[in-house]
C-alpha cells in the first residue's frame, strides 16, 4: 500500500484524451490584461522582457481621459445632468437664492420674531405640569417601584403619560 508513496518517480500521462475550454470570461479577464500591460509599459525599443517602471503622470493622464470618455457618454445619454456637472457649488448658491429670493425681511422684524420665540419658550419652562400629567407620572413612577423586577409590565401607565403628555402640548401651543 505505501509502495507509491515511497518512491519519488515522476507522473507521466501520455495520451490525455481531456478536452478543454476556456470561459469568455477567462479570455476577457486575460485580454484585457494584456491590454493594460501593454499600456502600462510603453514600446521604447527595449524588448528585453524586464520591467519597465511606470509612469505615473502617464497613468494618470490615461485614468482622465477614460474618466472623461465615460462623462461624455453620460452627459449624452442625459442631457439634464450637464447644467449640474459644470459648475455644482454654482448651482446649489441659484438654488438657495431662488428659494430665499422673496423673504427679506427688517432687522426689526427679525429681532421681534425672535423675541416672541425666547418669551414663548420661557413661558414653556416656567409653566407648572397640568394636573393629568404629574397624575399619569406618578402611576409610572408607582408602577416600577412596585414591579421593580418587571418593569415591561407598566406599558399600560407609560402609555396613558405618553397620551397625557401629547395632549398638553397641544394645548399649550394652540
Amino acid at each position: 500500500m505505501g509502495n507509491s508513496q515511497a518512491k519519488e518517480e515522476p507522473m507521466t500521462f501520455y495520451g490525455s484524451n481531456v478536452s478543454f475550454s476556456l470561459s469568455n470570461d477567462l479570455l476577457h479577464h486575460l485580454q484585457g490584461k494584456a491590454q493594460r500591460e501593454k499600456l502600462a509599459r510603453p514600446s521604447n525599443g527595449n524588448e528585453t522582457g524586464q520591467a519597465q517602471p511606470v509612469d505615473l503622470v502617464q497613468i494618470e493622464a490615461l485614468v482622465a481621459e477614460r474618466v472623461d470618455q465615460e462623462l461624455q457618454q453620460l452627459f449624452s445619454e442625459h442631457p439634464e445632468l450637464s447644467g449640474i456637472a459644470q459648475d455644482p457649488h454654482r448651482n446649489l448658491l441659484n438654488q438657495h437664492q431662488q428659494q430665499s429670493s422673496g423673504e427679506f425681511h427688517s432687522t426689526e422684524e427679525v429681532a421681534q420674531e425672535l423675541q416672541a420665540t425666547v418669551s414663548r419658550f420661557q413661558q414653556a419652562a416656567s409653566t407648572e405640569l397640568p394636573a393629568a400629567v404629574k397624575e399619569a407620572h406618578h402611576g409610572v413612577v408607582q408602577c416600577y417601584r412596585t414591579k421593580n423586577d418587571r418593569p415591561l409590565d407598566c406599558w399600560q401607565e407609560v402609555e396613558d403619560f405618553k397620551q397625557r403628555v401629547r395632549e398638553a402640548q397641544t394645548a399649550k401651543w394652540q
